[in-house]
């Protein structure tokens, strides 16, 4: 699979730490583990030219609690009836998370001492003529004694793809890799709490990160 790898600084319990991210494009789908996620009747091919990610969190302390963290993804799906439309067919806003786990009530796509996360993306047309997707990636507290089981954003960043046909031919095309301020993280907060309200989240009075 084609790559390149971004390291994002973020500060944990007041020590500094890295997270490192590999992002590119699926050439090769048979690798990337679909027959795990999905079921049986999953078309793995659906996944070729398009993004995977997967994030890695360093810290100085190798065996510690201190490591705990977790990751938050969402989406924003952007459906376009034919491909030169500047209209919005259908606008999706999602906590991405497999439905079992939605069904849990749990948000977390990953968490761990420290957390990593892997994610791939496949086509999702759904019937229209194109689709934009961007993913935003946060790495979160976990809820635990010592942060009163809050959860506030370490690091984000953001990722994904935009996908269509045109003359009967599917065309993929990756967004860039963006560090993120704070503010998208305060603006996923009201979905958070709309489809995951059990949990504590908390918002950045401002924002101490800068898009790049």
């Amino acid at each position: 699979m084609e790559k390149g790898r971004i390291s994002v600084p973020f500060s944990l319990l007041e020590e500094d730490c890295l997270l490192n991210v590999d992002y590119g494009e699926i050439t090769s789908p048979e690798k990337v583990g679909f027959e795990v996620a999905k079921s049986a009747l999953f078309d793995i091919d659906s996944g070729l030219g398009f993004p995977f990610m997967h994030a890695r969190v360093e810290t100085p302390l190798k065996h510690s609690y201190r490591n705990l963290v977790a990751f938050i993804q969402t989406t924003t799906s952007k459906y376009f009836s034919q491909v030169d439309d500047m209209v919005v067919a259908m606008n999706e806003k999602s906590v991405d998370v497999p439905a079992f786990l939605r069904e849990k009530s749990f948000p977390f796509s990953a968490f761990g001492h420290p957390a990593e996360l892997f994610s791939a993306r496949f086509s999702d047309l759904r019937g229209y003529a194109k689709l934009s997707r961007e993913i935003h990636t946060f790495l979160v507290s976990f809820p635990n004694p010592s942060n009163e089981d809050s959860i506030e954003c370490l690091a984000a960043f953001s990722w994904g793809f935009v996908e269509w046909i045109e003359r009967n031919r599917h065309q993929v095309r990756l967004l860039p890799f963006k560090i993120l301020d704070f503010e998208y993280w305060n603006y996923s907060v009201e979905t958070l709490e709309r489809d995951f309200g059990a949990f504590r989240y908390v918002r950045k009075a401002r924002a101490t990160q800068s898009p790049r």
